[in-house]
């Protein structure tokens, strides 16, 4: 199974590297982009696999001629997976609504420098007309 979050976390190392690379200093977007690395390696490294494991047991052992055995321990295979997909689920979510707060002040602050601009030329324009 081709591990997207490993993908993910590459990408984002990259750009860490990229920015240092260009000489881009920016504590914030690099704790930011850091810290999102490290979820998604997590997630690539430990958790995914881990889901994929208890599935592909849970497919073996409702394979298995013992029904009632096989039966109850792929319903505990298939509950374990259940449960790291909902953590998955959660990590992505939050990793998701942390990029939209840094995407609205990244937003806010673009916007607020632009607003500083025109205040600015509107300044110079009334005192040129005094």
């Amino acid at each position: 199974m081709s591990n997207p979050a490993v993908g993910l976390s590459r990408q984002a190392r990259q750009t860490l590297e990229e920015l240092r690379n260009n000489q881009i200093e920016d504590p914030q977007v690099e704790r930011r982009v850091a810290a999102i690395a490290e979820q998604l390696e997590q997630l690539g490294q430990q958790t995914l696999p881990e889901i994929e494991s208890q599935l592909g047991a849970a497919r073996k052992a409702a394979e298995q001629p013992d029904q009632r055995n096989a039966a109850q321990e792929a319903a505990s295979q298939l509950e374990g997976a259940r449960e790291d997909q909902a953590d998955v689920l959660e990590s992505l979510e939050e990793m998701r609504r942390e990029l939209a707060e840094w995407r609205t002040e990244r937003d806010l602050a673009r916007e607020l420098n632009e607003l500083t601009a025109k205040q600015q030329q509107l300044r110079e324009r009334t005192a040129e007309l005094q």
